[in-house]
């Protein structure tokens, strides 16, 4: 009998700490599954927060049933905030939330192409605006391929370090708050702050503030100043003087004065970013047109809608001269399917209380807002409730809802309170 020597000892227990180690991540996602894609065990935890967060696609494919839907609701962060409860609450109790906090066109249309297997589906609603038109927005991120392939195949699921890393916030948030140790983090990965032996320390703030220390500096000759597009006192540009009938859509407001420091940085920084280099693609537009005939081939109704904005950023697409061609993607998308636009100057978009920040709406104009779709598209199933008043946005749905209506005989607008509907005329 061969006599197994110390070190060979020493080698197994080596092999099967390393072993024991490496699989680690595989036991830690099968067990706590922080998408819910094993349902092996049960540890009664809230992943909602910490698991929708960190992927949200992954989070939204491994939750929908299609059997229970017949509505679905693609976008970014601003319809995802038309809550499920909320639709739920109102009486589509068949709704599903499937927008992305910064959502690209990409990832709707991929989003799209996976859901539309659901022979339940009677309503597509979709959010859709000027700005997710540009192939360079949020740099043409697209992560919804990597979400379906580790929820289509289990064993890249399972071993996953990222899932793994999801999976031991969830522990530590549920079991070990008080931790400050990151485990993770000494186990897997530590971080290395490095400094040069020879590298010279920071200036002070104090040495920074010094009015000496710039005294002599000059720009290069062939460089200009250049202004921050600061947005502060009047619109640089007005689009409509020359649209006829349409002039009345577009009104030119005066910016509030008295928007909150948050706000306005917001219209100032974010609004240029959004469209100092804008370009239209039309290739995303032939994401939406792919749709809309899927829609109308399969017997499915299709609502594109344009979320609310504060009316200051609105106008930022004017100042950098893309207010005309915002109007005529309205044109264009109704002609598509109807588009229920929010979007324009009213009362909901000219009070900033109505708003958490420049971009996104609160509570209760969510849930305006999805009461005026499911009024829109499934009537026979809103329940008003008290708590949900339906009267501050009234689309013009009903003809006692209807203020104006504006037609060059090919589209039709009809504006209510503080909605727009956009349609092409059926004998067009």
């Amino acid at each position: 009998m061969t006599k197994i020597s110390k070190l060979g000892i020493f080698y197994c227990y080596a092999i099967s700490a390393t072993f024991a180690v490496a699989s680690l991540p595989i036991w830690l996602n099968i067990i706590v599954d922080p998408y819910d894609l094993n349902n092996l065990v049960s540890l009664n935890i809230n992943k909602t927060s910490i698991s929708e967060k960190a992927n949200n696609p992954l989070w939204k494919i491994g939750h929908f049933t299609p059997n229970d839907t017949d509505l679905v609701i693609f976008g970014d962060s601003r319809t995802k905030a038309l809550k499920i409860k909320y639709w739920q609450q109102l009486g589509a109790t068949a709704a599903y939330n499937f927008s992305y906090s910064g959502a690209t066109m990409f990832e709707i249309y991929d989003s799209f192409r996976f859901i539309k297997t659901n022979h339940k589906l009677k309503t597509l609603v979709i959010g859709v605006q000027l700005r997710s038109f540009d192939e360079k927005f949020k740099r043409g991120m697209n992560r919804v391929p990597e979400a379906l392939r580790l929820y289509n195949s289990p064993i890249a699921y399972n071993s996953n370090w990222f899932i793994s890393q999801v999976g031991f916030k969830l522990l530590k948030d549920n079991y070990f708050k008080q931790l400050n140790f990151n485990f993770w983090q000494q186990l897997f990965v530590t971080k290395a702050h490095a400094v040069s032996l020879f590298a010279k320390s920071a200036p002070s703030t104090q040495q920074l503030l010094n009015a000496n220390i710039c005294k002599n500096c000059k720009l290069p000759p062939d460089v200009a100043p250049q202004a921050h597009p600061i947005y502060i006192e009047k619109y640089r540009h007005f689009f409509a003087d020359d649209f006829g009938i349409w002039n009345e859509l577009w009104l030119q407001n005066q910016p509030n004065p008295d928007l909150n420091p948050k706000f306005k940085q917001q219209v100032a920084r974010n609004g240029a970013a959004d469209w100092r280099n804008y370009e239209f693609s039309e290739k995303l537009w032939n994401y939406i047109e792919e749709i809309s005939i899927w829609c109308r081939n399969n017997g499915v109704e299709l609502i594109l809608i344009a979320p609310p904005t504060i009316v200051e950023l609105q106008h930022r697409a004017n100042d950098f001269g893309f207010g005309k061609l915002n109007h005529i993607l309205r044109m264009r998308l109704a002609k598509l399917a109807t588009f229920v636009d929010f979007d324009y100057s009213n009362g909901l978009t000219q009070n900033p209380d109505n708003f958490n920040d420049a971009y996104h709406f609160n509570r209760a104009i969510s849930q305006n807002i999805i009461s005026e779709i499911i009024r829109l598209a499934q009537p026979s199933r809103l329940q008003t409730l008290e708590k949900y008043p339906t009267n501050f946005i009234q689309c013009p749905i009903d003809d006692e809802n209807i203020r104006s209506k504006i037609t060059d005989g090919k589209i039709t607008v009809l504006t209510g309170k503080s909605c727009r509907i956009w349609r092409q005329n059926d004998d067009a």
